[in-house]
């Protein structure tokens, strides 16, 4: 009876240690998966924010929950340069034209092309 048990909980341990050498691999591979995400949410805002240009409009609106990824996301876009922030760290991207503009996850903003420069109103 004794034997069982010990065999139980050898398998117990045994099955412990494999959960943690697979476990282990696949968080480093998550957390470089969203790396690439958000260096990609970067690209295509930068992409966006640059198409901007190319339109006939008065101005634009902008609602932060509608272009940024999360909730703990922010957007800095300063020059030729696009910053996507958040909580773990900034991903950076640029663009052919100018902007000045910031934007927040909870925010709607407008935007207008002044002299080549997309703004923020």
């Amino acid at each position: 009876m004794i034997e069982f048990t010990y065999s139980r909980v050898t398998l117990c341990i045994c099955g412990i240690a494999l959960l943690a050498s697979v476990g282990i691999p696949l968080t480093g591979m998550y957390s470089s998966n969203e790396d690439v995400l958000m260096s990609e949410n970067a690209d295509r805002i930068a992409w966006m924010l640059d198409s901007l240009h190319g339109y006939d409009a008065d101005e634009f609106t902008i609602r932060g929950w509608d272009v940024l990824p999360g909730s703990d996301c922010g957007l800095i876009a300063e020059g030729h340069e696009v910053i996507l922030k958040n909580s773990k760290g900034e991903y950076v991207s640029h663009t052919l034209n100018v902007s000045r503009l910031t934007l927040g996850y909870n925010e709607e903003i407008r935007l207008k092309v002044v002299d080549g420069v997309l703004v923020r109103l």
